[in-house]
């Protein structure tokens, strides 16, 4: 790519008005990757890439971050994080707040995690006799929200159940999980939310 072709195709990001802050630095990034020359192939594996026999996923000729990565979230949530700066949470609301951090710092080819964890085997015990299903429902409910207004891909998954648990989002009637209108995320093993 030349210079001239790079700052014509940055400046169409940067003056986007279809593109958010975020959307705009996550493109121009892909766009530096982008203009590096691609790493050193055989002639076969070209030809393969070419002929889109196997595809590099357009993710940039040199990827900086791995595709999946499947963060340990129990063990974090047990010990805390000395990196982050954060304690192991004890109570529901700091389990929240802990995981929605933890997810912002997954080093992914995305900037955000593909797998949120078994959800209901990592907040069940942040879930005592003290949090009513009112204040259950209410927390989750803001929860699911966040994680669909900053976690924007399809590929978003979690794993829920196959167990009885307060936590899972359809136990309770009226118990949905809220859609934005935009990609919705896969609840494996879920069955489809009521209204």
């Amino acid at each position: 790519m030349q210079m001239e072709e790079f700052r014509a195709l940055a400046d169409d990001l940067l003056t986007s008005p279809a593109l958010t802050y975020d959307q705009r630095l996550r493109r121009l990034a892909g766009l530096a990757v982008s203009a590096m020359p691609y790493p050193e192939i055989s002639a076969r594996c070209r030809e393969a890439l070419d002929k889109r026999i196997v595809c590099d996923m357009y993710e940039g000729n040199r990827p900086f971050a791995p595709r999946y990565v499947l963060p340990d979230y129990a063990r974090a949530l047990r010990q805390g994080s000395a990196y982050l700066e954060l304690d192991a949470p004890t109570t529901l609301a700091e389990a929240l707040s802990f995981l929605t951090i933890l997810y912002g710092h997954v080093p992914s080819v995305t900037t955000y995690p593909v797998y949120l964890g078994d959800l209901d085997a990592l907040l069940t015990p942040y879930v005592t006799d003290a949090v009513s299903d009112d204040d259950l429902d209410a927390a989750l409910r803001l929860w699911w929200i966040q994680l669909d207004r900053l976690l924007p891909d399809a590929f978003v998954h979690t794993n829920l159940g196959p167990g009885d648990s307060r936590v899972l989002p359809f136990d309770l009637p009226g118990r949905t999980i809220p859609a934005s209108g935009g990609p919705q995320h896969h609840l494996e093993g879920a069955p489809p939310a009521h209204q």
